[in-house]
């Protein structure tokens, strides 16, 4: 991993484990408010485990599902845990530095630590180009909206983050067939770890899925 890597990892990390301080809080975004300041793992209660699905899709994708989970350790404070990510598995595992306690859900990170990697390896261009990307977007362009989700039979009030960080970017031509690509948080306060569906698309001219990854939540685990 690069200095520019592990000082982007290193400042997220930050943000997850809710060291900030409050002139910083007030001005980060919604979306960002609600990605990296809020505290997840608060209404994780007794669980131990959070356990998502991971589904690779698309016209030009080699598709897999897999899954990604969430050890959740003992409180270091009333908002916060030790947790692990464990990210996929095999030759498709993914791992960061260890988070140690935080209050942040861990996985948004990987997430997108390992998108940006992958847009690196898609286009030969520079992750922490697509970093800045997904940042800015995140800080001046993304959507914030008020939904409703099913779980276990259940309507629940939700928000879905929206942005195209690519869409407006000056560079594109240099990576055209991915400059229309979307990401999608939806976060809920009642799900355990509050994230419900974390999601990319590249979609071809007609609006088909090129490719498309969607991480779930499946469940909690005592």
């Amino acid at each position: 991993m690069n200095t520019a890597t592990i000082s982007r990892v290193l400042l997220i990390s930050t943000l997850l484990s809710g060291s900030v301080n409050a002139a910083t809080e007030q001005a980060v975004s919604s979306a960002e408010q609600r990605l990296f300041i809020t505290p997840h793992l608060t209404n994780t209660g007794a669980a131990n485990v959070l356990r998502y699905t991971y589904v690779r899709r698309g016209s030009v994708a080699d598709g897999f599902t897999d899954g990604v989970t969430l050890a959740l350790g003992g409180k270091v404070a009333p908002d916060r845990r030790e947790a692990q990510v464990h990210f996929l598995s095999g030759e498709r595992a993914f791992s960061l530095p260890e988070s140690g306690a935080v209050s942040g859900n861990p996985v948004i990170l990987s997430f997108l630590e390992r998108d940006v990697r992958e847009m690196q390896r898609l286009t030969k261009g520079q992750a922490n180009y697509f970093r800045k990307r997904v940042r800015m977007a995140l800080a001046d362009t993304a959507t914030v909206n008020d939904i409703a989700i099913e779980v276990d039979g259940k309507t629940l009030p939700a928000w879905r983050i929206s942005l195209t960080p690519y869409l407006q970017d000056p560079m594109r031509g240099r990576f055209e067939k991915y400059a229309g690509k979307s990401y999608e948080f939806v976060l809920s306060d009642q799900v355990p770890g509050w994230i419900y569906e974390m999601r990319t698309t590249i979609r071809d001219a007609a609006g088909a899925p090129l490719v498309e990854e969607v991480m779930r939540y499946q469940g909690s685990e005592p």
